[in-house]
């Protein structure tokens, strides 16, 4: 009996997640059409991420201030294909993410239509390339999300963040904002982690038929002003240093400030 149960609550779970994918490409149409006006366009946004989310499984708890200021490039360390969902849904925010991206199922298409950047690094010119859109993109208003360690990890630490991408101009203005993801329950982390060479359907549908999880994104005080490789350093270390905080389970100086969204389980 118990067995049956569990198998019935796993087709429900997988069940609602690809649902979600389908309630997601039926919104893509008027997402198009509102392109022009923003606040349309935002809207229908928030209500797919939200679909998406809550198809798979995926708490959001907020910490800081997520209103980032136009023209701010976050740097964040990386564990899944759920960090696009989950920013892309907390703030208003495009991606400087690897070419491969563009080519995942549905998240690929939803990532280009926030006005991503997209970096071939099998090309020698694909990274300088990369970084005069980035400048673009910045200068015309555009808020971008950098993972700035160049791939996911298994969410217990933070590896060495990547400069080549991380424009002067952000530095200069003081408008580079650290943002931290976690994943406190190890459990859930185990499941959110993409590493290694996974595919992503399989990946996504095997965290929603366990459950989901609940991810926390902390946005930092920006930086800025000096060496730009000292920011991206200073901006590693407080990340780390946060994700340590999170991890601990100790008490949170942020918890009350927080702006928590729930999602159904």
């Amino acid at each position: 009996m118990a067995e049956g149960w569990r198998k019935l609550r796993v087709g429900y779970r997988c069940g609602r997640a690809l649902g979600s994918l389908v309630l997601v490409l039926m919104l893509s149409v008027p997402w198009r059409l509102a392109g022009r006006w923003r606040t349309s366009r935002r809207a229908i946004e928030n209500a797919a991420w939200d679909i998406l989310l809550r198809g798979f499984g995926i708490r959001v708890r907020c910490h800081g201030d997520r209103r980032l200021a136009p023209g701010t490039l976050a740097l964040a360390n990386h564990l899944s294909w759920v960090d696009i969902a989950v920013l892309a849904r907390v703030a208003d925010v495009g991606f400087v993410a690897k070419a491969d991206v563009a080519g995942w199922p549905l998240l690929g298409v939803l990532a280009q239509r926030h006005g991503s950047v997209f970096v071939d690094r099998h090309r020698r010119a694909g990274v300088v390339e990369a970084r005069g859109e980035l400048v673009v993109r910045l200068t015309s208003g555009r808020s971008l999300v950098l993972f700035a360690e160049g791939t996911t990890s298994t969410g217990e630490g933070v590896m060495p963040f990547r400069t080549s991408l991380v424009p002067d101009q952000a530095v200069d203005l003081r408008m580079v904002c650290p943002v931290t993801l976690a994943c406190r329950d190890p459990h859930q982390r185990a499941l959110v982690a993409w590493v290694g060479d996974d595919a992503l359907l399989p990946h996504a549908l095997a965290l929603a038929a366990a459950g989901g999880a609940t991810i926390d994104v902390d946005f930092g005080k920006l930086l800025g002003g000096g060496d730009r490789k000292q920011v991206v350093r200073e901006a590693q270390a407080r990340i780390a240093l946060r994700l340590a905080d999170l991890l601990g389970g100790g008490a949170d100086p942020l918890e009350d400030q927080a702006a928590t969204l729930k999602r159904a389980a």
